[in-house]
């Protein structure tokens, strides 16, 4: 993964660069979430909080990020329903409950999608939901979003898609194609939805166990 300097770096400059596309990203994110109301909510990779946010204040919310830079943001952002945690996901992940629901936005880029879904798939337990909204591997797409069923030129996109030339440094930011969410999702899920949002831009996959298989 990224060290913690990338992430501090990405973090100060990450609210300059949300735009149209990033809202409706978050939109969908809450949409698929359904009501929230009563229910705890683990957010990986809350980032600055722009998706927090959205949480109604009648959830339990607990919001995780490698960034401090990044936390201190996204408290002055939320309620006091929301706990952060610094950490590393992929080497530790809160204690005390199993979450109702997990959310992921844009933060799935270990090369490794199925030890990513495992570790998912292990904090949420015998039930419960994952949301991922992760970025589409179509360069055309992220940078043309399909807005009103045409494409438009997106310059926020444009800026926000340099960084996906870390490929070619030392930090990982792999992306995956929607036939390897459903192969690694079914490994470790009972349900896997695979969708669009953010104008086409993302990914959205949702990821079901035990009664929310169901619904």
């Amino acid at each position: 993964m990224m060290d913690n300097i990338a992430w501090n770096i990405d973090a100060l400059v990450y609210d300059v660069l949300t735009g149209k596309v990033d809202r409706q990203v978050y939109s969908d994110v809450l949409s698929v979430l359904g009501t929230l109301d009563g229910l705890t909510i683990d957010e990986f990779g809350c980032g600055t909080g722009n998706l927090t946010s959205r949480f109604p204040k009648t959830a339990r919310i607990r919001a995780i990020d490698y960034s401090p830079i990044a936390i201190d943001k996204a408290k002055q952002k939320t309620n006091g329903n929301v706990t952060f945690f610094v950490m590393d996901f992929y080497q530790e992940q809160p204690a005390g409950y199993q979450p109702d629901k997990i959310v992921a936005c844009r933060c799935l880029y270990h090369h490794d999608l199925s030890l990513s879904l495992g570790i998912l798939s292990t904090h949420l337990g015998d039930k419960g939901e994952v949301v991922i909204a992760h970025p589409v591997e179509d360069w055309s797409k992220y940078l043309m979003p399909r807005i009103e069923e045409k494409r438009h030129f997106d310059l926020v996109q444009l800026l926000k898609s340099i960084t996906r030339l870390t490929n070619k440094t030392e930090f990982q930011y792999s992306l995956f194609t929607a036939e390897e969410f459903e192969s690694a999702g079914k490994q470790h899920f009972d349900d896997v939805i695979v969708t669009s949002a953010g104008y086409d831009t993302h990914y959205l996959i949702q990821l079901r166990k035990g009664d929310f298989s169901k619904k």
